[in-house]
C-alpha cells in the first residue's frame, strides 16, 4: 500500500521540528568518543546553499553507539555553499570535516571521492549529495547494524522521499526488505536506489575500475561493483530525501541540453561495453541493457532529426532489425525510420 502525500509531508515537517542538537550531544551516544570513526559520510555539494543547511543537520541529527565523520566536500561553488559549510564545521569540529575546493574539479575530470577517500577513516561509507538529506536520525546506526551482523552484505540501501519541485512522491523499490544482485542493478533503467540511500564496505573503492572516473554517472557503477564484495540489501524504510531536478544541477542541465543526453548515451555505451570482462555471468543482462540505451540513444537523434548522424549511427550500433532501419531511413526519411523502429520494437517485445 502506497504512502499518502500528507503521510510524507508528516515525516519532512517532523524532520525540520526537530532540533539542532550541539556537538556534545551528538558525541554522548557513542560508546567510545575517542574511537576512530567506524562511518565516514561523503557529502558532494557545489552551489547548494539552498538545501546544504539540511543535509548537514541530517547528518548531525544521527544517534549511533559508534563514532562517525562527515566529508564535505565543496567543488568551488559560486553562491553561498562554502560559508555555510565553514560556519557549520565551526560548530561540529569533531564531526564535520570540510574540504573547499577554490578550482572546480569536475571540470578537471575528478570526481568528489579522489579527495575525500584519503581524507576519511571510516571501514562503512555513506552518501549524501548537498541538495538531499536525511530524515531519520537512526539511519547509520540501522544500515550498520545490518552490516555487522551479516557480513556477507556489501551494499545497503533504502526507499526515500523524491522531491521534484512541488511534486513529491515515495521513491519505493520495495514494500518489504529485499535483497539485490548484479542482475537487478543491470535490468534497472532508472536510477536502482536513491544516492542518499548508500552504505558499503570502503573496499568498493578499490574494485572500481580505472575508467570509472571517465564515467558520465557513478551511483550505477558503485551499486554493481559492490557485487564484487558481497550481496545486496533493500530496506523498506523511508530515511531519506532525493530532490530531482534542481536549480543549476547536472540532471536539469542534462534535461534541458539534448547535446548532453547524446554524450551521456554514447559514454554509457562505452562503459556498459566494458562490463563483460569483469561480470562475465551477466552477459545476457548486459546485451540488453546496451540494446535498450541504443535505443534511447536512436529516439534522441531521431528528435533531433540529423539524418546523417543517424545514418552513422545505424551503421556503427547495432539494433534488432538494424540493417531495415537503414533502408527505411534512406529510402523513406525519418517518417519511415519511425515506422520501422516501432516494428522492430513490437517485434521485440
Amino acid at each position: 500500500m502506497s504512502q499518502q502525500p500528507n503521510a510524507l509531508n508528516s515525516m519532512l515537517e517532523r524532520f525540520s521540528q526537530l532540533p539542532w542538537p550541539d556537538q556534545q550531544e551528538v558525541i554522548s551516544h557513542w560508546e567510545d568518543p575517542n574511537a576512530t570513526p567506524l562511518v565516514s559520510v561523503f557529502c558532494a555539494t557545489y552551489n547548494h546553499e539552498a538545501w546544504i543547511t539540511d543535509a548537514i543537520k541530517g547528518f548531525v541529527l544521527q544517534q549511533t553507539p559508534f563514532a562517525f565523520e562527515v566529508i564535505v566536500h565543496d567543488d568551488a561553488s559560486s553562491d553561498g555553499t562554502a560559508a555555510t559549510i565553514r560556519s557549520l564545521a565551526e560548530r561540529y569540529p569533531k564531526l564535520i570535516k570540510p574540504i573547499l575546493q577554490t578550482d572546480n574539479q569536475r571540470s578537471l575530470g575528478n570526481r568528489p571521492s579522489k579527495a575525500m577517500l584519503p581524507a576519511s577513516r571510516g571501514a562503512f561509507i555513506a552518501l549524501c549529495e548537498g541538495d538531499d538529506h536525511w530524515i531519520d536520525p537512526h539511519k547509520l546506526a540501522i544500515q550498520v547494524k545490518r552490516l555487522r551482523d551479516q557480513p556477507e552484505l556489501a551494499f545497503i540501501a533504502h526507499n526515500a522521499i523524491s522531491l521534484k519541485g512541488d511534486k513529491m512522491k515515495l521513491f519505493r523499490r520495495i514494500n518489504q526488505e529485499h535483497g539485490f544482485c548484479a542482475k537487478d542493478i543491470i535490468d534497472c533503467d532508472r536510477q536502482f536506489a536513491p544516492t542518499a540511500s548508500y552504505m558499503f564496505k570502503r573496499e568498493l573503492y578499490a574494485t572500481l575500475p580505472d575508467w570509472f572516473r571517465q564515467a558520465p554517472v557513478g551511483d550505477f557503477y558503485l551499486e554493481l561493483y559492490s557485487q564484487k564484495l558481497g550481496s545486496g540489501l533493500y530496506l523498506p524504510n523511508c530515511m531519506s530525501v532525493y530532490r530531482q531536478n534542481v536549480p543549476g544541477s547536472w540532471s536539469e542541465g542534462f534535461r534541458a541540453d539534448r547535446q548532453k543526453k547524446l554524450t551521456f548515451l554514447r559514454e554509457t555505451l562505452r562503459c556498459l561495453a566494458k562490463l563483460y570482462d569483469d561480470f562475465p555471468d551477466q552477459r545476457n543482462a548486459i546485451d540488453a541493457k546496451i540494446i535498450r540505451t541504443r535505443w534511447k540513444l536512436i529516439d534522441k537523434l531521431l528528435h533531433r532529426g540529423d539524418n546523417q548522424l543517424l545514418a552513422e549511427t545505424l551503421r556503427t550500433e547495432h539494433i534488432p532489425g538494424q540493417a531495415a532501419h537503414q533502408w527505411a531511413l534512406k529510402y523513406t526519411g525519418l517518417g519511415g525510420l519511425r515506422v520501422s523502429l516501432w516494428l522492430a520494437r513490437k517485434l521485440c517485445s
